[in-house]
């Protein structure tokens, strides 16, 4: 009868072997959690470009006012490169603003798609860094009178994310979300109470609803969002005052 115990010299060679698998795959899965994805581009602005933005972000602003003012349905579109060149100068318009970032955020990046709104943002924890990477779909729903903000895939790189780190990076952001005031009617608060019902990533998974009627802060108009489409590198948005 053949003997069909494991040597010494056999037991060390598998051992080996298992330990390169397993070296291998912690490298393949460090530098997937490395890896920039091809959309992210954040731009850097000089002193000139800042201003430019600055100006460019205050005209939109002042458009979208005088449309609500007179009160008929008009069309938003976002180029891409534009909003590149307002989130670039954000840090210099509105410095406060980075103190929201999850993990020392920094370099906040749109992508537009087709169907979905790409979020990148440069994060570090503890010397680790990583690309923070988010795939949020939104949509008008029940006839248009409810907006569903649904995060389909967060992942570090082109690592997907587990829940354990999610709410890792969830939990602190839901807690500077939750205390603030979110009395008003703007845009901003009502995004702030539909946040303040989410308190884990599942949660954002299967998306948070929003009433479809906002009011711009300047000059307080109200308005509803009666189409919303996202095509590459644009957001379109027709919007309807009404106050009349």
């Amino acid at each position: 009868m053949k003997n069909h115990s494991i040597t010494p010299k056999l037991a060390l060679k598998t051992a080996g072997m298992l330990a390169t698998l397993l070296l291998l795959l912690a490298v393949v899965l460090w530098l997937m959690f490395q890896k920039i994805p091809a959309w992210y581009r954040p731009i850097e602005l000089d002193k000139q470009g800042i201003r430019q933005a600055q100006a460019d972000s205050t005209r939109m602003v002042n458009w979208i006012t005088e449309k609500m003012i007179a009160g008929e349905p008009f069309e938003i579109v976002l180029h891409q490169q534009s909003v590149a060149e307002w989130l670039a100068a954000l840090p210099h318009s509105w410095p406060e603003v980075m103190d929201h970032m999850p993990m020392n955020g920094r370099d906040p990046f749109l992508s537009f798609h087709p169907g979905v709104v790409k979020i990148g943002l440069h994060v570090s924890d503890r010397g680790v860094e990583t690309i923070l990477n988010v795939r949020v779909r939104v949509a008008l729903e029940n006839g248009s009178k409810q907006l569903r903000i649904r995060f389909d895939e967060v992942r570090g790189g082109a690592l997907t994310a587990p829940d354990m780190l999610m709410d890792r990076i969830l939990q602190p952001a839901l807690k500077r979300l939750k205390a603030r005031d979110a009395s008003g009617n703007t845009l901003e608060d009502t995004i702030l109470r539909a946040m303040n019902r989410v308190n884990n990533a599942d949660d954002l998974r299967r998306g948070i609803t929003v009433p479809n009627h906002f009011i711009w802060p300047n000059g307080k108009r109200r308005f509803r969002i009666i189409d919303l489409v996202m095509e590459g590198g644009k957001l379109r948005l027709l919007v309807l005052p009404i106050d009349f």
